[in-house]
């Protein structure tokens, strides 16, 4: 019987933050630009070839964007690669032009460190959730155009997401008291459900390209995998795949036929395939994670003040 597993080459090591590495995106449009968010209060951008084989063994920025005042916890690329948002620990939010390597609009309102943001499909819409328990919706002008207390968490709310083909009226929260909720937007944000299945807080929420599976994880170790029910619209659980660790971050490999999860955990990476951890490699802690354009490359930050580039294959096993 022969198994798949996943393997992970390091292609090259990504210097230059002073502080562990919170948050990384890159553009499915723009493969070449990575983009970098720090608790050294910088977000940088670097020039990757993911297309070659060659790979320099060390990296450096082209460029350190200055702005917030306080660490950097989230950030999320525009889909055609020229525009970053930023969330930090100084309550704001930033918007980033990465042709002009500038900040051209600063987002007030948040009344606690802010932990986590999300972009909608089509760029019109803009969410952040934090330590003061509140999910707001922005539009691009840095308008705070909805604002959620009342249903929201009890505790710091510590991620948001949009839910994929949804058409941005979809979102999910997940925070620090154990609890994962479903949102539908209009004018504002309806609560549609809350699942109550995790034992410690949540750090993460990621879906399947086709938004049809739901993953969450953080503090107790487990991730838990959810399927989108088309008749009620509501995500019902599926299984726990235990890693044993605390889980950073979350990302699905974009391929609708596979389900593959990579996860950032305090251990270094794991990847889950079929209810299994088909592959791992132990690192300094792991605090981020994301996917290359080209699927096979994929780069993660780390406590260590490091970036790590991965070549991730497939490697058969042959059992008895």
């Amino acid at each position: 019987m022969a198994n798949k597993n996943i393997s992970f080459e390091l292609k090259s090591t990504l210097n230059g933050h002073n502080g562990a590495v919170t948050a990384l995106a890159i553009a499915t449009t723009k493969a070449d630009t990575l983009v970098s968010g720090s608790r050294d209060k910088t977000l940088m951008t670097w020039k990757i070839d993911t297309n070659s084989e060659a790979q320099p063994e060390t990296i450096l920025p082209t460029k350190s964007l200055h702005g917030h005042s306080h660490f950097i916890s989230d950030l999320v690329l525009s889909n055609d690669g020229q525009f970053a948002i930023s969330s930090s620990w100084d309550h704001t939010l930033r918007l980033w032009d990465l042709t002009k390597m500038e900040s051209v609009r600063r987002f007030v309102g948040h009344e606690g460190d802010v932990m986590s943001v999300a972009f909608s499909a089509d760029n019109t819409k803009i969410l952040s959730s934090g330590r003061d328990k509140t999910i707001k919706l922005w539009n691009t002008l840095g308008k705070c155009v909805a604002s959620v207390k009342t249903d929201s968490h009890s505790e710091w709310v510590s991620c948001v997401r949009f839910v994929p083909n949804a058409k941005g009226n979809k979102f999910v929260s997940a925070g620090w008291d154990n609890q994962v909720k479903t949102w539908t937007l209009d004018q504002s944000c309806k609560l549609e459900s809350t699942i109550t299945h995790h034992t410690g807080f949540i750090n993460t929420v990621a879906f399947s390209p086709d938004g049809s599976i739901m993953a969450t994880a953080g503090k107790d170790g487990n991730i838990a995998f959810w399927t989108l029910n088309n008749g009620t619209g509501l995500y019902e659980f599926l299984y726990d795949v235990a890693v044993n660790c605390q889980v950073y971050q979350i990302v699905f490999a974009e391929n609708p036929e596979q389900y593959t999860l990579l996860a950032a955990t305090e251990l270094g990476v794991v990847a889950i395939k079929d209810k299994e951890i088909v592959g791992f490699m132990k690192t300094s802690s792991c605090m981020s994670i994301c996917l290359s354009a080209t699927k096979d490359i994929i780069f993660t930050g780390h406590v260590d003040n490091k970036i790590r580039m991965w070549k991730v294959g497939i490697a058969s096993s042959v059992h008895a």
